[in-house]
């Protein structure tokens, strides 16, 4: 048996992604099959870049994720860019 963590609000993230312009483009190239964006993919309604998932630019997690990778003791600060 397999056992993981599960994100309860995970779903807001999910309809902020729907509801950005650019990467609803994304998905629906992903959806016609768009060999331009080889970097993506799109599963279980969930979009992911480079095996990583997508928020959108405007979400409102950005703030809350980076308090809890930079304050708290299960985070810490892995550095400038893994964060980003």
């Amino acid at each position: 048996m397999v056992h993981y963590p599960v994100w309860r609000e995970g779903k807001e993230e999910i309809e902020e992604v729907l509801q950005d312009e650019s990467l609803k483009e994304v998905i629906e190239a992903l959806k016609q099959n768009c060999e331009t964006k080889a970097d993506f993919s799109y599963s279980d309604g969930v979009l992911f870049y480079k095996g990583r998932l997508v928020i959108s630019a405007k979400s409102s997690w950005i703030p809350i994720l980076l308090k809890e990778y930079h304050s708290t003791p299960q985070g810490g600060h892995s550095g400038f860019y893994r964060t980003y």
